[in-house]
């Protein structure tokens, strides 16, 4: 789960997020 405590904390967990489900789906 993401929680925005910095915006940029927050932004990053989400394209961490993006780049996991790729990954999974792709491999």
């Amino acid at each position: 789960m993401c929680h925005y405590y910095y915006y940029y904390y927050y932004y990053y967990c989400v394209l961490l997020n993006l780049v996991f489900i790729l990954v999974w789906v792709l491999f």
